[in-house]
């Protein structure tokens, strides 16, 4: 995500998204699956202990997918004014 939106962006958007905040292991997952790793990937690169088991639990969560959700739409912004992509 360099040069992009990064987690201070989405940490500091927490009140506006209308989710509680988010530990540094949960915010590593949001960034891991942002830059397009697998869901167990990220799992695993956010240290959690039982990755399989995390995913279950994070895939169900709104406010893991709400924070996935909007650093994709920050990442498509940023590349629709760089021009790198049409909308």
């Amino acid at each position: 995500m360099s040069g992009e939106y990064s987690l201070s962006t989405l940490s500091g958007s927490y009140a506006s998204l209308g989710i509680a905040r988010l530990t540094a292991q949960e915010e590593t997952y949001v960034q891991r699956r942002t830059q397009g790793i697998n869901p167990s990937a990220a799992a695993r690169a956010a240290g959690y202990k039982y990755p399989a088991r995390a995913v279950a639990e994070l895939s169900e969560r709104e406010d893991i997918n709400l924070a996935i959700s909007y650093m994709r739409e920050m990442q498509r912004q940023v590349a629709v004014q760089a021009g790198a992509i049409e909308f």
